[in-house]
């Protein structure tokens, strides 16, 4: 039991360090591809379309979302989305499959973005929400 006491301790230090390191303006800029996507989905604190949770979505509602909020990717495949949202398995993000389509299951939000602060050095959030929200075109 101690080992997780010190690791959850080394992590919460990494955390400090990596959000006074530099501040994420600059980082934010440079951003592309589903990099950007996926940090958006990261500040919305919500998932595209409408599944009876919070933290699922279908792959061809994410699909339509990316389009939209990063035109850059339009034209994504599928399979791209599969392999790179594939990256987040150890945090928690898993495929999820419904008789009709398939989708992903994403980890718990304050996990996620602790694992982007981590990867970027720091970043400042629009909000504290520490789980996803209800997408509000769908209630």
């Amino acid at each position: 039991m101690e080992v997780v006491e010190v690791m959850s301790i080394i992590m919460d230090a990494k955390l400090v360090l990596a959000r006074i390191e530099r501040a994420h303006e600059p980082k934010k800029q440079c951003l592309i591809g589903l990099d950007a996507y996926y940090v958006t989905l990261l500040e919305r604190a919500r998932l595209p379309g409408s599944t009876l949770f919070p933290n699922r979505c279908l792959t061809k509602e994410l699909l339509a979302d990316m389009a939209v909020q990063t035109p850059d990717l339009q034209f994504t495949a599928c399979r791209s989305v599969g392999v790179y949202f594939g990256k987040f398995r150890e945090l928690g993000t898993v495929p999820w499959r419904t008789p009709g389509a398939n989708g992903w299951q994403f980890g718990r939000l304050i996990t996620l973005r602790q694992a982007w602060e981590l990867q970027m050095g720091g970043w400042n959030w629009p909000n504290a929400n520490q789980d996803w929200t209800w997408n509000p075109h769908n209630r």
